[in-house]
């Protein structure tokens, strides 16, 4: 059951306009005293007003000069960072562009480097004991261990 009073908000505009109870009238705080609605709209109202007072009272608001100055490198900031967004996707291809040109200029100098240095030869002979699809395999596993560590190292904010 909701008890409601007419003059619950007049007491409230009058608590609101910090009226009350200097300036209210003598009607309306005898009201006050009798209805039992009234009286707890006076008990909150009053502590929610006296928790906002001392909040208020012990805020620390900094500075005009030192908000604008922190605005400021905030801005400059942002600016900083999305001008360097472009700049980090050139580099990330420009490093994926790199690896492949390392991976082809590596897969045409190959034959001429097996066949100069007779180490090289040795071990590719070993490997290539029927199964010449195993350096491919082992080219194109590292093409896909290495170009995500490109991609990770080329757009890392640090």
């Amino acid at each position: 059951m909701i008890d409601e009073c007419s003059r619950e908000g007049e007491v409230l505009e009058s608590l609101t306009a910090g009226r009350w109870p200097g300036t209210s009238g003598a009607e309306l705080v005898a009201h006050v005293a009798a209805c039992a609605v009234c009286a707890d709209v006076v008990a909150v109202a009053g502590a929610i007003q006296e928790d906002y007072a001392s909040a208020r009272a012990s805020a620390q608001v900094p500075s005009a000069g030192l908000v604008w100055w922190r605005a400021q490198l905030r801005a400059r900031q942002r600016v900083a960072e999305t001008a360097g967004r472009p700049i980090t996707y050139v580099h990330a291809a420009a490093a994926v562009l790199a690896a492949c040109l390392l991976f082809t200029l590596g897969g045409l100098v190959w034959p001429w480097l097996r066949a100069s240095v007779t180490w090289i030869d040795q071990v590719s002979r070993v490997v290539d004991l029927g199964h010449a699809w195993l350096p491919l395999a082992v080219a194109i596993g590292a093409w896909l261990v290495l170009a995500p560590v490109v991609f990770l190292f080329a757009l890392s904010d640090d």
